[in-house]
């Protein structure tokens, strides 16, 4: 799937972007790029560059890095590594099907307070390193937003006029024309729902014409100016029919402005130029790559059975748990939960008494409880006695 720009579009890109494979050429790694910027307000050009600093290491975390003074985005590894679809072999000798898992996080965090990101769409795809497409991976299944997600709903009131008219000019020989003129004016009002909306489409390859990258999207409550989550999770499990090394790339793109910006609907785009964020080359078969929560994700992985984290057999969701569950600002520590169960028993344990110790305690409060009643009858009978 190819991203679908007007011509206008088209122009700023030529004018203002820089072809970023170039200026690594010139670099040594580290280099400023011009930010992409068409508005249609005045205030709001002239908002500066964008700097990144992300050329991919092979076992590095960062993909992809971009820092202003209003936001910052990242793409950051967590979890990359080899397996297998299934742990049984395959019948008639065929070999098992080889996956890769990637889970990645993105984050588009606004630094100003009076900055919002109103939507960003992230374009992951995977290709060959030759033109044949042999060595191209299938993306099989990926998380999140497999299917449109909404949220946060709020109601609008819309109004639209609709005037319609007929005029006709009939004329005879000798005679002027007369102009005759009926028109009707129509008003309509309705409600309208809006939403915090996120979904996911699979990327098409032009040389297979097979699913070879994902195409996230998120979008807040055009209504509101709360913006869309800093932080998202997503996941790819993709096939490979062939050892050899395979290339990535991501193509980012995000509206963002300041609360009046987006309060009247200005036309803000930042990002770099389609096509030319610094792709990477993976060889399968090497260590597997972990950072941050990737750890705990890869310890409750079977790699040699990766299929089983497809929601069905053939489904495109995955189902994986990662990272804090929502409102939760830290994973939850393992240890946290067994210290507590530790804890607990030894609170029971302190305040439980030996069998024993509990019949003696019974017995005694049994005798108590009899003297006490016996006091209380010699009192009501010497009371009787003497009155």
């Amino acid at each position: 799937m190819e991203l679908s720009l007007s011509s206008d579009e088209e122009d700023y890109y030529e004018a203002y972007c820089e072809d970023i494979d170039d200026a690594f050429e010139k670099s040594d790694g580290k280099i400023t790029l011009n930010l992409y910027h068409h508005s249609n307000a005045s205030a709001t050009t002239g908002q500066g560059s964008v700097k990144t600093a992300c050329r991919v290491k092979e076992d590095g975390a960062a993909i992809y890095a971009e820092e202003k003074s209003d936001y910052s985005i990242s793409i950051e590894r967590l979890l990359w590594v080899d397996g297998f679809e299934e742990s049984s072999p395959v019948c008639n000798g065929a070999q098992r099907k080889a996956m890769t898992l990637a889970v990645l996080r993105m984050v588009f965090k606004s630094s100003s307070r009076d900055t919002r990101i109103e939507w960003a769409r992230a374009v992951l795809k995977l290709e060959g390193t030759d033109k044949s497409g042999k060595g191209e991976p299938l993306v099989e299944a990926w998380a999140p937003f497999s299917n449109l997600q909404r949220s946060n709903e709020s109601e609008s009131h819309r109004e639209t006029t609709v005037q319609i008219g007929v005029e006709c000019d009939p004329g005879f020989d000798g005679v002027a024309p007369v102009s005759i003129q009926l028109s009707r004016e129509r008003r309509i009002s309705w409600n309208q729902a809006e939403y915090d909306e996120a979904f996911s489409t699979p990327v098409f390859s032009k040389i297979t014409n097979n699913r070879n990258g994902v195409d996230w999207y998120m979008r807040q409550n055009p209504l509101q100016n709360h913006g869309i989550p800093p932080e998202t999770m997503t996941s790819v499990l993709f096939s490979r029919n062939s050892p050899d090394p395979y290339m990535v790339s991501f193509r980012i793109y995000i509206r963002a402005g300041t609360l009046n910006d987006i309060a009247n609907r200005v036309k803000n785009f930042f990002g770099l130029k389609p096509g030319q964020t610094y792709p990477f080359l993976v060889s399968p078969g090497g260590k597997p790559i972990c950072h941050s929560e990737g750890r705990e994700i890869f310890q409750n992985i079977d790699f040699n059975n990766l299929g089983a984290l497809r929601e069905s057999k053939f489904s495109n969701k995955l189902n994986i748990k990662w990272g804090p569950s929502p409102g939760v600002s830290e994973l939850p520590d393992p240890s946290s939960e067994l210290k507590g169960k530790i804890e607990e028993r030894e609170h029971v344990e302190k305040h439980r008494q030996p069998i024993g110790a509990q019949e003696e305690y019974r017995q005694l409060e049994d005798v108590t409880q009899q003297a006490r009643g016996r006091k209380t009858s010699a009192k009501r009978q010497y009371t009787n006695t003497n009155s």
